[in-house]
């Protein structure tokens, strides 16, 4: 009857070695995928701000397009007065 307890006891000594092992593996395992989750929202973080850059930067940009069009419009309106009276000039001078 010792020999049959002791058999268990050892059974039982070798599961619980045996949980305890792949519990620490699992520890193991779950540190290394929070690793990974930390560097992928850092990672995720920097592509934001990188894309926040960018859209501030396009929009920048488009300001300056539209003003630079704005100016030409207004620089041609200018200039189309003159240039009609420069047209009757030559006209006449062709005659």
């Amino acid at each position: 009857m010792t020999i049959q307890v002791d058999d268990e006891h050892v059974s039982i000594q070798n599961q619980k070695d045996q949980l305890n092992q792949r519990l620490k593996t699992a520890k193991r395992q779950m540190d290394g995928a929070e690793q990974e989750i930390e560097r992928l929202e850092n990672s995720k973080r920097k592509l934001q701000r990188d894309l926040d850059e960018q859209v501030e930067t396009n929009d920048q940009v488009l300001s300056q397009l539209n003003t630079l069009r704005s100016e030409m419009r207004r620089k041609q309106q200018k200039s189309a007065p003159l240039l009609m009276i420069l047209k009757d000039v030559d006209d006449i001078n062709a005659d």
